[in-house]
């Protein structure tokens, strides 16, 4: 067509050609790789030929690949060329693609599409890497803020562990508040609780214990208390929150964020301590009349209560669904004790219960995919207290880690018009 005359005319003959149906193997090109690594289809052939390559056709074309490795690091299609380098190349070859990065790690972090080739140098754990890492200690607080650097920076965390990642401990422990409740803060401190020795944490972890209640209450800060609640190892700090819980359990169920801490106290907690919970809901009265009733209808208790059904077991489990059973019309005139209803009948008809309706509010906006607004039980932009839409969406509601690699590393895989965001590396092929 004209359209496909015009384009192919701004291009190398070569790449024109295989634009049109002709094949190249992989040491073909090499005079032209650069060319085919920016293009749409020429990343994806360089892509799958690096999984099938003799050790000598990588190698040659590696050598091609580094005369011009700073333009790719940062190209739409370029990154994931270098990407797949560092995954099938040699030890050597890795080697001399962390030499080309050295020296622009802090722009290239910050970078929606260089970020994924740092992770991939991070990660590779060949001579060098800490080169790259010394490069980012002074800018660690600037990249956990960053839509992009933050996910280097929890890679920095999830490969490596000890004194190699205590500068980000030290940056971290110097403003332990104004991390917890950012939306790419709270993810690398929930990084560093799940990664690091406890003794290396303890400064960190005294800091949130002494203002829990208020992280609990935070859109994003309910996520860092989450994660010591399942993580920490630290005498006292879980027993902390689960005390905090008992003596305001009704209050922190009906809070919006709070909600979300009491759900993993009862998802996490020790067996003796769930059903102390869930006695204490069966007990509780208010102006007469049971504590029960008012939470099964209440937009964010209600799926505290939904939680608690799930692992009561025995005589507890029989009491609390005949309590809700009494309350069947009750229920079904609220609109969120209709989610109690749909639970009553899948138990009573044997059936497995679905994904449950996600909850949410607002969140930062990121190039990745705008935050937004998709409150508890109302769908809406996304980035639900943490991150951005297919964060929370993939995970489900309740066990949103935001992990911010983890979260957003969708395999490998570009399909269709699903455009490439910063993730924690991990893309190869693009289909």
């Amino acid at each position: 067509s004209d359209w496909a005359a015009r384009r192919d005319q701004a291009v190398p003959a070569m790449l024109a050609e295989f634009r049109r149906g002709k094949r190249y193997e992989l040491c073909d090109i090499t005079k032209h790789i650069t060319d085919f690594a920016k293009d749409q289809y020429g990343s994806r052939f360089i892509q799958q030929r690096f999984e099938v390559a003799t050790l000598e056709e990588k190698k040659v074309a590696c050598d091609a690949l580094l005369k011009d490795v700073s333009s790719l690091v940062t190209d739409v299609f370029g990154n994931y060329v270098v990407q797949k380098a560092f995954e099938y190349g040699t030890d050597e070859q890795k080697v001399h693609l962390i030499s080309q990065l050295k020296g622009n790690v802090q722009q290239y972090s910050v970078d929606m599409y260089g970020c994924r080739v740092v992770q991939r140098a991070i990660e590779s754990h060949v001579t060098g890497y800490r080169d790259l890492m010394k490069e980012l200690e002074p800018v660690v607080l600037a990249c956990v803020e960053n839509q992009n650097g933050n996910h280097v920076i929890q890679k920095c965390i999830e490969a490596h562990s000890g004194d190699e990642v205590q500068f980000i401990v030290d940056a971290i422990k110097s403003c332990v508040h104004r991390m917890a409740i950012h939306c790419y803060g709270c993810r690398v401190i929930q990084r560093l609780i799940e990664n690091c020795p406890t003794k290396q944490m303890d400064s960190i972890l005294t800091q949130i214990m002494s203002e829990v209640e208020d992280l609990a209450k935070d859109q994003y800060g309910n996520y860092v208390v989450q994660h010591v609640l399942t993580y920490s190892k630290r005498p006292g700090d879980r027993e902390t929150i689960m005390q905090m819980i008992r003596e305001q359990l009704f209050s922190l169920s009906a809070h919006k964020f709070a909600s979300n801490t009491v759900e993993c106290a009862v998802k996490v907690g020790k067996s003796e301590e769930v059903k102390e919970l869930i006695s204490q809901v069966l007990k509780a009265e208010r102006g007469g009349a049971p504590q029960l009733n008012e939470m099964v209808v209440d937009r964010y208790a209600n799926y505290v209560i939904q939680k608690m059904m799930e692992v009561s077991v025995g005589d507890q489990k029989k009491e609390l669904y005949a309590r809700l059973h009494d309350q069947m019309d009750n229920l079904r005139k609220c609109t969120y004790g209709r989610y109690i209803v749909t639970t009553l009948d899948r138990e009573a008809n044997g059936t497995t219960r679905p994904p449950r309706p996600h909850r949410g509010e607002k969140g930062a906006s990121k190039s990745e995919g705008k935050g937004g607004d998709w409150s508890k039980g109302d769908w809406g932009k996304g980035g639900a207290r943490g991150g951005s839409w297919w964060d929370d969406w993939s995970r489900g509601r309740e066990d949103w880690s935001g992990k911010g690699g983890d979260s957003w590393d969708w395999g490998g895989s570009w399909k269709g018009s699903d455009w490439p965001r910063s993730g924690k590396g991990g893309w190869g092929v693009w289909q």
